[in-house]
């Protein structure tokens, strides 16, 4: 006998489950939802939703389905399965069993309710009580929206959905819109979003999500924060909506932006008695690292004092009156710490991507061309030294920075200081404090090497290491015999002190061939000869032919 009842039991189970699943799917979701897999789909999770809620409300309008075994006997029993509606006066009737009162109470706790009475009537019949659909039903919103009239919700919408729903989509045409339920999620903006915020909304400019009413089917009106919610998850200032609540979102009271340097900038409405403290502190969490509180910004353009900008301290001030609509900016302490400034062969704008840092400046890296100047303002704390900058500033060098030959300006004066100790030996024994103002330069190292005078191409021809004149020399074409006997080049360093001939050329050297051949030398003066002897010539003759050579 125990195992045919549990057969039975195992039976009606499986009768139930396609009866609430056939139930589900073709439920309606109201006024805005729309039908078809979308619609059903939106059903079947709210109806999860609504199963894995322990607080779910009772709802009117709810299905349920009760399943129990009856006329139980010793050769088994008649397996029952009953849809069950919740009315308006929260009453649900089983039939020749009783009534439930479901008001105030939750779906586990109606469920209790229902089993015990199905036991109590039927013993040993296994009654199992399911919510298979969720009952809808209209709210009326009004204050400040666009359009005062009903929308359609379920039992799982909290006042912040349907807050949020508005804040998001406009209405239809009669003031009617469904509320997509978001099940209690916390937003976390700070002020409703509203008309203008650059979103579709059914709400003013001026709606406020910290004094919304709700007035309850017996007249009882509470004001409610939504602010304690999305911000603390406050649940008791967010509560599920009920059947014959009317809603009204007020206007909001003083509203004060503040932005830089906290920790959560934004737009907040302020209670009466908030200033500027719990501004900073309690809604905007306090000061970032970076923040400079003795430089606070205070922005107001209220009616009487349109434009008004004053800087002020924070720690004196910690009282201050704020005005609806001020604007508070938190200074960054960067910005006013002191200074030095890189220049000379620098990469510009560095864009961090990928793996690794590309240029964008749009300077090319080419062994012989010349790259633009570029400079660098870096701000320092103190007692930071050059050392240090100069590694932070790495990646901003480039081939032709002459990182050796650098030097700090510093009042006039110029410090030489060889950056390649700080990045490639790690030697930081000779590092040198940087001051406010100071001027790193970094000289430009072009990869090439002149070549002039008596040679058949001279220019500038690309460095090569370990080469010597003559390499450089035959690139330019040779000596021109006609103009050099093959001797006596000048070689000058890129400081334009002479070297040794036969020194290893370095980048920027130049190499001078003289012309110093008989040919060279009389190309040189021979106009000059033929000048003077032609007018040496041509004055003879006039004295000749006036006579004067001869008296």
């Amino acid at each position: 006998m125990r195992y045919k009842n549990f057969l039975l039991l195992i039976i009606i189970l499986f009768l139930a489950f396609p009866i609430s699943a056939q139930q589900t799917g073709t439920g309606t979701t109201g006024a805005a939802a729309g039908t078809g897999s979308a619609a059903a789909g939106d059903d079947a999770r709210q109806l999860m939703l609504a199963l894995s809620t322990a607080d779910y409300p009772a709802t009117p309008g709810d299905v349920y389905n009760l399943t129990y075994i009856a006329n139980m006997t010793g050769s088994g029993g008649t397996a029952i399965s009953v849809p069950l509606t919740l009315d308006a006066g929260y009453q649900l009737t089983i039939q020749n069993m009783g009534t439930v009162n479901a008001r105030n109470k939750t779906y586990l706790q109606v469920r209790r309710e229902v089993e015990s009475l199905v036991s109590k009537s039927f013993p040993l019949s296994g009654p199992a009580f399911t919510l298979i659909r969720l009952g809808r039903f209209n709210v009326m919103v009004s204050g400040e929206t666009a359009v005062a009239g009903n929308r359609s919700v379920d039992g799982l919408t909290r006042i912040s959905d349907l807050v949020m729903d508005m804040a998001s989509v406009v209405p239809a045409s009669g003031g009617t819109a469904a509320a997509e339920n978001q099940n209690g999620t916390a937003v976390g903006s700070n002020t409703t979003p509203a008309a203008g915020s650059g979103t579709a909304s059914a709400l003013s400019a001026k709606a406020s999500s910290r004094r919304v009413t709700v007035s309850s089917a017996a007249d009882k009106e509470t004001t409610y924060d939504l602010f304690q919610f999305q911000r603390y998850g406050t649940l008791a200032q967010n509560p599920y909506i009920k059947p014959g609540d009317r809603i009204r979102i007020l206007p909001a009271g003083r509203t004060i932006q503040i932005t830089g340097e906290v920790f959560r900038p934004g737009t907040y409405e302020l209670l009466p008695g908030e200033e500027l403290e719990s501004l900073v502190q309690n809604y905007a969490d306090g000061f970032t690292l970076n923040a400079d509180p003795g430089r606070i910004i205070l922005s107001r353009i209220s009616t009487e004092a349109a434009g008004e900008t004053r800087i002020f301290d924070y720690q004196g001030n910690r009282g201050m009156t704020l005005e609806d609509r001020d604007v508070i900016t938190v200074g960054n302490k960067a910005i006013t710490r002191p200074a030095a400034f890189f220049e000379g062969a620098l990469r510009g704008t560095l864009s961090r991507t990928g793996t690794g840092e590309e240029l964008i400046s749009g300077v090319q890296e080419t062994s012989s061309d010349i790259e633009g100047m570029a400079k660098l303002e870096y701000p320092f704390y103190e007692g930071e030294t050059l050392g240090n900058a100069v590694r932070a500033n790495a990646l901003r060098f480039t081939a032709s920075s002459d990182l050796a030959a650098a030097y700090v300006i510093r009042g006039g004066a110029r410090i030489p200081m060889d950056l390649t100790r700080y990045i490639y030996y790690n030697d930081f024994s000779k590092d040198l404090a940087l001051e406010n103002g100071d001027i790193i330069r970094i000289p430009f190292l072009q990869y090439f090497v002149l070549v002039a005078g008596a040679v058949k191409a001279p220019g500038r021809y690309p460095y090569v290491p370990d080469r010597q004149a003559d390499y450089y020399i035959n690139l330019a074409g040779g000596r021109d015999e006609m103009k050099n006997t093959g001797r006596g080049e000048t070689i000058t360093d890129m400081n334009n002190r002479k070297v040794k001939n036969d020194v290893i050329i370095e980048p920027e050297m130049m190499i001078t061939v003289p012309m110093n051949s008989f040919m060279a030398n009389f190309n040189i003066y021979a106009p000059v000869i033929t000048t003077v002897l032609s007018l040496i010539t041509t004055t003879l003759s006039i004295l000749a032919v006036t006579g004067v050579l001869t008296k």
